[in-house]
C-alpha cells in the first residue's frame, strides 16, 4: 500500500496512534518508504529558502504563476480548477507553501489524487475525480474534463499522486520567491495555523455527537476566510476525507456523548515563531452561556516558549465563550456577521490574545475543564508584528429603523428580529434592518433616522458610545424596548439618566399582569386597549425625577397589586424617545397591543 493511498489524513492518525507501539511502528514503516525524498526536500528548502524569503516581485510572480501554475489552480478568480483554489492560500506564509510546491506528493488530499482510467477501446484517461455517480465518472485535467460512461470502464487506478508536476525548482530560487510574494502579498503579517491533524468533529454531523445530536452548523462559505481583516481557514467537511473540520475539546452536560467520551481534553498546536497576538475563531462551546451564567473555565490556554517557559491564560464560559447553538452574545469576543447560513443551526464568535513576552512561540497547548462544556475552535491566526488590517466594508445605505437586539436571556433571533421586523413591514414604517453587531450600529449611526434599541449586549467603546451621543444630541429617533430600558450598563450611567429617564433593575416573576392606559389621547396609545392583559415579565420600573418623562401606560400586578411603567416617552431638547417594557416572548410580540406600540412609538420616532 502506498502512502498517499492512506491520504494524510490516516497517516497522522497512524504515526499519533492512542497505542504507542502502532504508532512507533508506522512511523518506523512511513521512514523507511519516505525518508528518502523527504530528506531530498529538506535540503531542498534549506539551500532555496534564505532566498524564496526576501523580498520578492509580485508582478514578475504573478506572470510565473499564469505561465506554471494557472493552468491548474485558480487564484482570485483567474485559472483551471484541476487543483485546490488558492485564493487566501498565501496566509499560510513562505515556509509551508515552499514544502507543498517542491515536494506535491509528499501529502496529497483525497480529492485531488490523480486517477488513470483505461477504457474498452484502449483509451487511457486520467485526471482527478471530479464526479462519480452510478453511470459515469468524469476526470479532470488541464485539457478539460471527460466523461466515461461505466461500461466502458475497464479499470480506474488511483497514481497515488498529485497531478501537479514536480521539478517546480526549476524556474529558480528567485522564480519561487516571486510567485510566492504574488500569492503571499495579499495577507502579509498573518500565518494561518494548520489544525488539520487536530481537527476531530464535523461541523456538518454533530460536532458534540453526531448520534445523539446530528445537527449541522451550514456556513455560507469555505476555504480562507476574512474576519475583521483577518484570515482564518475553515476547511469543507464534504470536499475533505473523513469530514473533520473542527477542533472540540471534552466536556459537556450529558456524561455518555461523545463530547464527554470520545474527545481529547487537551490538543498541541505547532506555531514556531514569534507573534503580535492569536486570532481565534470559535468562540463557542456545547452547554456554554446563557445555559449557565456562573463564567466557568471554559479553556486553559498555554503559551509554550522555544526556551521552555510557559504562560498560562484561562477563558471563561460568558467572557470568550457562549453556546453554539445560535447567536449569545458575550462580552469577550464578537459575533461573526454572514458566516452561518440563515436558518441553520450555529455561531461563530473571534476573539484574540497577545502573549505577554515578544519571544518564539514553540506551540500552544488548549485543555478544557472536562465540565458542563466543550469548547469548539474552528480556526487559529497569528499576526506578526507591524501587520496591517484590511479594512471591513459594513453596509452603511441610508434606511429609517434600524433595530439592534442582542445579549442574554431572550430569543433576539425569534422576536426582536422576526416578529417585530415583520410587524415593522405589515405597518409600512419604511426601510428598516436588524442587527446583533455593534460595529454595524457605528457605520449605519450618520445615515439613520430611528434608533431601535432591544439589547442588552455591551455598546461599549469609546468610538460607538461618542457616536450615539452625537445621535441623541442631532434629534435621531430613539425607541427603547424591553431588556434596552434596563440598567445594563455601571460604566455608562447617562445612558438611563438621559435616553431611559430611568429603568429597571428588577422584574416580578413571568406571569400574566394587566395593563392601563392613562393618556389615551397620546400618539403612543393608539389603537391601543384602555385595559388589557398580558404575560409577560413587569418589569418594576424606576423613573428619574430629574428627566422629564411622560408615562402613557401602567402594568398592575395581579399577584401584589404593584404598578410600574410599561409604556413613556423622555423630553429632548431635539428629537423624540419613546421607551417600553413588554416583550419578554411570542405572548407580547405576538399581540395586538404590543404591535400597536411598536408601530407607534416607531412612527412617532421618525416624525410621523
Amino acid at each position: 500500500i502506498a502512502p498517499n493511498d492512506l491520504g494524510p489524513l490516516r497517516l497522522s492518525q497512524l504515526k499519533n496512534h492512542a497505542d504507542e507501539n502502532v504508532a512507533k511502528r508506522a512511523r518506523s514503516v512511513l521512514e523507511k518508504i519516505q525518508g528518502p525524498q523527504n530528506q531530498k526536500t529538506s535540503e531542498l528548502i534549506a539551500k532555496v529558502l534564505p532566498i524564496v524569503e526576501a523580498p520578492g516581485d509580485a508582478v514578475h510572480g504573478k506572470a510565473l504563476f499564469t505561465q506554471n501554475c494557472a493552468t491548474c489552480h485558480t487564484y482570485k478568480g483567474e485559472g483551471a480548477h484541476v487543483g485546490p483554489d488558492l485564493t487566501g492560500m498565501g496566509a499560510h506564509g513562505v515556509r509551508a507553501l515552499l514544502p507543498v510546491i517542491l515536494d506535491p506528493n509528499a501529502a496529497v488530499e483525497a480529492a485531488y489524487l490523480e486517477y488513470v482510467c483505461e477504457t474498452t477501446d484502449d483509451r487511457l484517461v486520467s485526471g482527478v475525480i471530479v464526479r462519480d455517480t452510478p453511470q459515469s465518472v468524469v476526470l479532470r485535467a488541464t485539457t478539460g474534463d471527460t466523461e466515461i460512461p461505466r461500461n466502458e470502464i475497464v479499470s480506474l487506478k488511483s497514481t497515488g499522486r498529485s497531478p501537479m508536476p514536480v521539478g517546480l525548482e526549476g524556474i529558480g530560487a528567485e522564480g519561487l520567491r516571486d510567485v510566492l510574494a504574488y500569492l503571499t502579498n495579499e495577507y502579509t503579517g498573518f500565518r494561518v495555523l494548520d489544525l488539520r491533524e487536530l481537527a476531530n468533529m464535523s461541523s456538518l454531523k454533530g460536532m458534540y455527537d453526531p448520534d445523539k445530536a446530528p445537527d449541522r452548523m451550514d456556513l455560507m462559505r469555505y476555504g480562507v476566510l476574512e474576519v475583521e481583516g483577518v484570515p482564518f481557514e475553515v476547511r469543507d467537511p464534504e470536499k475533505i476525507e473523513g469530514g473533520r473540520n473542527v477542533v472540540c475539546l471534552r466536556g459537556g452536560q450529558g456524561r455518555d456523548w461523545y463530547s464527554r467520551t470520545g474527545l481529547p481534553r487537551q490538543v498541541e498546536v505547532v506555531v514556531g515563531f514569534a507573534l503580535e497576538r492569536m486570532h481565534v475563531l470559535g468562540g463557542i462551546a456545547a452547554w456554554g452561556f446563557p445555559i449557565q451564567d456562573d463564567k466557568q473555565p471554559c479553556v486553559k490556554w498555554t503559551w509554550v516558549y522555544a526556551d521552555g517557559t510557559r504562560e498560562e491564560v484561562v477563558l471563561h464560559d460568558g467572557v470568550e465563550f457562549a453556546d453554539w447553538i445560535g447567536r449569545r452574545d458575550v462580552p469577550g469576543s464578537k459575533y461573526v456577521e454572514d458566516l452561518v447560513r440563515p436558518g441553520s443551526w450555529g455561531q461563530i464568535r473571534t476573539f484574540d490574545l497577545a502573549p505577554k513576552q515578544q519571544k518564539v512561540v514553540a506551540k500552544i497547548e488548549l485543555e478544557s475543564y472536562d465540565n458542563h462544556l466543550s469548547p469548539t475552535f474552528l480556526g487559529l491566526t497569528a499576526e506578526l508584528r507591524g501587520a496591517t488590517r484590511k479594512a471591513t466594508e459594513v453596509k452603511v445605505d441610508p434606511i429609517d429603523v434600524l433595530v439592534v437586539g442582542g445579549g442574554s436571556s431572550h430569543d433576539f433571533e425569534s422576536f426582536f428580529n422576526k416578529s417585530d421586523m415583520a410587524t415593522i413591514a405589515e405597518a409600512k414604517l419604511g426601510s428598516a434592518r436588524y442587527t446583533e453587531g455593534t460595529g454595524d450600529v457605528l457605520a449605519q449611526l450618520a445615515k439613520l433616522k430611528v434608533l431601535c434599541l432591544t439589547n442588552n449586549q455591551p455598546l461599549a467603546g469609546d468610538a460607538l458610545r461618542k457616536a450615539l451621543d452625537k445621535f441623541y444630541d442631532d434629534g435621531g429617533g430613539l425607541v427603547l424596548v424591553h431588556p434596552a430600558t434596563w440598567f445594563n450598563w455601571n460604566d455608562w450611567p447617562e445612558y438611563n439618566a438621559r435616553w431611559v429617564g430611568g429603568g429597571a433593575r428588577s422584574h416580578e416573576k413571568y406571569a400574566e399582569f394587566e395593563v392601563r392606559v392613562v393618556d389615551a389621547a397620546h400618539a403612543l396609545a393608539k389603537g391601543v386597549p384602555a385595559t388589557f392583559k398580558v404575560k409577560d415579565e413587569l418589569y418594576e420600573t424606576t423613573l428619574d425625577p430629574s428627566a422629564k418623562t411622560h408615562v402613557i401606560a401602567i402594568g398592575k400586578s395581579l399577584s401584589s397589586g404593584k404598578e410600574y411603567p410599561v409604556l413613556w416617552t423622555v423630553e429632548r431638547a431635539r428629537g423624540r424617545t419613546a421607551c417600553i417594557t413588554l416583550g419578554h416572548d411570542a405572548a407580547a410580540h405576538d399581540g395586538a397591543p404590543y404591535k400597536s406600540m411598536y408601530t407607534n412609538a416607531l412612527r412617532w420616532a421618525l416624525g410621523n
